[in-house]
């Protein structure tokens, strides 16, 4: 696309969203998406490493006294999300973020992506869902292991129990172990 007038290029592309910029830069001044931004009225926090993790020595003590004072901040992702290079979250207290990492680092549980002497930003992880099974005798658990395999599930292991990632409506899993089920081959393991 070109830019408008009077804007520099290259012009920043958006993603279907608008709100979030490509993966192509986090908005100069007087980029269209700064421009963007300032337009809709945003204040947007641009976090482009990750400082430390909240077990570091110094980082931990730092984040506790924060902590006291109310003044750590969390964003909350899911796997899915850690994955990303670049994305644009709120944090529990309503800040906006654009998070624009280099590729060789990773966002993980208590990755510090702000550490200041009045604030601090954290990283933490939703809670995982897993779908207990429990198969009848070895031979069902190398089948249904092998079947969990085919279909990329990611999997642990709790003993005899193979638990399965919910990445997704648990109904949808349960439809595709139906034939499992339906025959006592497995069973689901039910809290309790």
């Amino acid at each position: 696309p070109t830019a408008p007038s009077g804007i520099d290029t290259p012009y920043p592309a958006f993603h279907r969203d608008r709100n979030e910029v490509d993966a192509g830069a986090i908005p100069r001044e007087g980029s269209p998406a700064s421009i963007h931004s300032r337009w809709m009225g945003d204040t947007l926090l641009r976090l482009t490493s990750i400082v430390g993790h909240a077990s570091d020595d110094g980082v931990s003590d730092r984040l506790h006294d924060l902590g006291h004072h109310g003044r750590v901040e969390s964003i909350v992702l899911s796997r899915a999300d850690t994955l990303r290079h670049r994305l644009r979250v709120n944090t529990d207290q309503g800040t906006e973020c654009a998070i624009a990492l280099a590729r060789d680092q990773h966002l993980s549980q208590g990755a510090v992506l702000l550490l200041e002497d009045d604030r601090a930003i954290v990283v933490r992880m939703e809670e995982e869902s897993w779908l207990p099974l429990e198969p009848r005798d070895a031979a069902t658990a190398l089948e249904l292991g092998y079947f969990a395999g085919n279909l990329h599930w990611r999997v642990r292991f709790d003993g005899e129990i193979l638990e399965v990632a919910l990445e997704g409506p648990e109904s949808d899993y349960i439809a595709r172990i139906k034939p499992f089920l339906a025959d006592g081959r497995v069973r689901r393991v039910d809290d309790g």
